[in-house]
């Protein structure tokens, strides 16, 4: 269904384009409490086809969400609950949207995520909670599958599937009463996003471990600190889905300076974050048969540069 707010975030959107372009011509009349203000625009995402637009923005001091399909600007909201934000979006096909939430304790800048992955369609159609300990609660009319239950975890999204638009990788990091998400051992599933269904695909070998996908759906990387609470950092790396884990970052030195990102398209090459010459990181590409990396592109020590999945 359309909306108000999905026409004020569209509104927002350009009224900011228009306010930056205008405070560029004169950027010594723009006020001090200007600076002090919470954003009220997020991230913006096309999604795999180029024919919706989803956008986050700040209505009434929540996060909403907003799908726009773009030949005719129509628009629907995804609004959460009361004290509850969409905090993170992914396309994970070219039709729908995974997305998760924070709720509000008391603090409007630092809410806390649920853990739970919701997915909805472009059309805002299909809205269901997938993973998490709310799933009893699904969205009336959704296809949640009877068979899934709630789960006392956190649930991540490790990759989408280019040639499967119905399934997506997860990892899961269940909760413990004594240990924190960087001290239990994740497991990776490959999920049904309209009704939720998981299915297995294997345990990390490395605790509070992320996850790296290749383009088929096979995990091939999992990275990590080397003990709870520890800061010695690990990667391992496998051939394929049958082959055994090896250590390209041991902790203690070997290969140190080493994160792995995302594949390139050809499977073959894995771009990552290393360390460099004399301390100086840069853009890697690590080739899978050699196992050396090759630097791409040198960051310098007065630059600070995020690279996203």
């Amino acid at each position: 269904m359309r909306s108000t707010s999905a026409r004020r975030l569209m509104l927002l959107g350009f009224a900011l384009f228009a306010a930056a372009t205008a405070a560029a011509a004169s950027a010594a009349d723009v006020p001090i409490a200007d600076f002090a203000r919470h954003e009220k625009f997020g991230d913006a995402k096309i999604s795999p086809d180029g024919r919706h637009l989803a956008v986050t923005g700040i209505v009434d001091d929540r996060t909403m969400l907003s799908l726009i399909r773009l030949d005719d600007m129509k628009a629907v909201t995804i609004s959460p609950r009361s004290r509850e934000d969409v905090a993170h979006f992914w396309w994970v096909a070219p039709d729908r949207v995974m997305y998760t939430i924070a709720v509000h304790f008391g603090s409007i800048a630092n809410p806390s995520g649920t853990g739970e992955l919701f997915t909805v369609k472009a059309d805002g159609s299909d809205q269901n909670i997938i993973y998490g300990l709310r799933v009893s609660n699904a969205v009336a009319g959704s296809r949640l599958d009877s068979r899934v239950v709630s789960e006392r975890g956190t649930g991540v999204l490790v990759s989408a599937l280019r040639d499967d638009p119905e399934h997506a990788i997860i990892a899961t990091y269940p909760w413990s009463k004594n240990q924190g998400l960087n001290d239990v051992f994740p497991a990776a599933f490959k999920i049904e996003l309209a009704t939720g269904i998981k299915t297995p695909l294997l345990s990390s070998p490395l605790r509070g471990a992320e996850f790296i996908a290749d383009h088929h759906g096979v995990v091939r990387f999992a990275y990590g600190d080397t003990t709870p609470g520890g800061a010695g950092e690990q990667v391992r790396y496998r051939k394929d889905a049958g082959s055994t884990w090896e250590p390209i970052v041991d902790g203690e030195g070997k290969g140190a300076g080493f994160t792995p990102i995302m594949f390139d398209r050809s499977g073959t090459m894995v771009y990552a974050h290393c360390r460099g010459n004399d301390g100086v990181g840069g853009i890697c590409r690590w080739n899978t048969e050699t196992r050396r990396a090759s630097v791409r592109r040198r960051v310098s020590r007065m630059k600070t540069v995020t690279f996203r999945r």
